[in-house]
């Protein structure tokens, strides 16, 4: 979303990325993984900052990634 480019502290998106993680493990594929992103995004900030569904596709993908290889571990 632009904000440590702009100056927000490391830990910005810790909150975020808190209740991304607490809900993970019910997400079952990389499309599931972006709808529940864009929905924390769309609570912490608005549907307005956060822009489309789609735009979310990336950091999804990059989540389920690494989440799916840590479960095969």
């Amino acid at each position: 979303m632009g904000l440590m480019i702009n100056g927000a502290p490391d830990d910005e998106d810790d909150s975020e990325a808190r209740t991304i993680l607490a809900r993970l493990p019910t997400r079952q594929t990389v499309e599931a993984t972006r709808t529940m992103v864009h929905e924390e995004f769309c609570h912490w900030f608005s549907v307005d900052i956060c822009g489309p569904e789609k735009n979310y596709t990336g950091a999804a993908a990059a989540i389920w990634n690494w989440w799916d290889a840590r479960r095969s571990s």
